[in-house]
């Protein structure tokens, strides 16, 4: 009995080890079970779903990317000062009022010191029925009110001689006036050298026009060629737009135009803000007060000026004294059309169109004639 009370603590400490033994058995398959699922789960998290290729992405961003192969200026909402301007017009033709020579589209850059693209678009939006499309019908002075505050001017009839058809204006026997015509695309082909023989001294050009009904910005066809040749031959430049603007902007837009195209010549002349009402027809001009439209005009000429250019402003009587607001724009020059020997427009005026049948060498046909009292080249 005693032997065997004596191996009792024997066994029982063999007991509680082996006890020990499978719990801590248990416990180490225990953790390394668990460590086996979390591995097995992060590698499905890493591993299972495979994220695409590099390659598959760049190709991806270059599709989305790459522009719709249909895609044209039209169809663009960017605005004229992101864009070459002359591209935001297409081709499409607008129905003419007066007869003109259909303009085919050209090749761009045409004006080669320029930052911008030109291109040529059917031009509708100008009467043709006067020499250059550069002419309003004569009207007696309104009688509207002379207002005091605008100056006059003191021009004298018998200070005015013509020679060979051409007004020159005298004063103490010295001729301080310069003889000039203004040109647009009706002149067709001109001969420049003729012109120049003739005692032409200054041109005024048409640049170009916007249309009286679609609000399309057009350059006038032989724009280039004119002032090319023109230039060559040592005639003093300037050149007019015809303008349809209906706001400030519209006008700014049509300075901006003006200026870029005439940077690529010596343009001592004015650049011209030039405007007709539309006989005939319904024209986007039609609504605009004198408030409204001597607005656009003074826009135009301040854009002009912030270049670095001359502007002025082209209008016959009428308009002058019942379309604007003279005191909105007394601070530039203007140019009078008025197709007659002496005007009784009141008001100073540096240059006079007046006549719309001039006859001169290297022109087929009419053109208008103009006398300027201030020789711009010189000023």
């Amino acid at each position: 009995m005693s032997m065997k009370r004596k191996q009792d603590p024997i066994l029982e400490e063999m007991n509680i080890g082996a006890k020990l033994a499978c719990g801590c058995l248990a416990a180490l398959i225990a953790v390394l079970a668990i460590l086996g699922v979390t591995l097995y789960l992060n590698k499905e998290a890493v591993f299972g779903k495979r994220p695409v290729s590099s390659k598959a992405v760049s190709s991806n961003k270059v599709a989305a990317a790459e522009p719709d192969e249909d895609f044209t200026i039209e169809k663009s909402t960017l605005t004229s000062d992101d864009l070459d301007f002359w591209d935001m017009y297409d081709d499409r033709e607008e129905e003419e009022k007066f007869p003109s020579n259909q303009i085919s589209t050209v090749s761009k850059n045409i004006i080669s010191r320029n930052r911008v693209s030109v291109d040529y678009v059917s031009d509708n939006s100008i009467s043709g029925n006067t020499a250059s499309g550069n002419e309003v019908s004569s009207n007696e002075v309104s009688e509207n009110k002379i207002l005091d505050d605008i100056p006059k001017n003191s021009y004298k009839k018998d200070s005015f001689r013509k020679e060979n058809g051409k007004l020159e204006y005298y004063k103490n026997n010295a001729k301080i006036s310069s003889i000039g015509i203004d040109v647009s695309k009706y002149q067709g082909d001109i001969d420049w050298q003729k012109v120049k023989d003739a005692g032409i001294e200054f041109a005024m050009i048409r640049m170009g026009v916007r249309g009286y009904n679609s609000g399309k910005v057009v350059m006038d066809e032989d724009y280039i060629k004119n002032m090319t040749e023109a230039s060559a031959q040592g005639i003093s430049l300037g050149i007019y737009f015809y303008s349809q603007a209906v706001s400030r902007e519209e006008a700014v837009e049509e300075a901006n135009y003006a200026v870029v195209a005439a940077q690529s010549f010596g343009v001592s002349y004015p650049i011209v803000f030039y405007t007709e009402h539309i006989e005939n027809d319904a024209a986007r001009t039609d609504h605009l007060t004198p408030k409204t439209l001597s607005e656009c005009a003074k826009a135009f000429c301040d854009t002009v000026k912030s270049y670095g250019y001359i502007p002025m402003i082209m209008g016959n009587k009428e308009h002058f004294m019942e379309n604007m607001e003279l005191t909105d724009i007394v601070e530039y020059d203007w140019w009078l059309s008025d197709i007659t020997d002496f005007s009784d427009f009141p008001y100073k005026y540096s240059m006079w169109q007046y006549a719309n049948n001039g006859k001169v060498d290297g022109i087929s046909g009419n053109v208008n004639l103009n006398i300027s009292f201030v020789d711009y080249a010189y000023r």
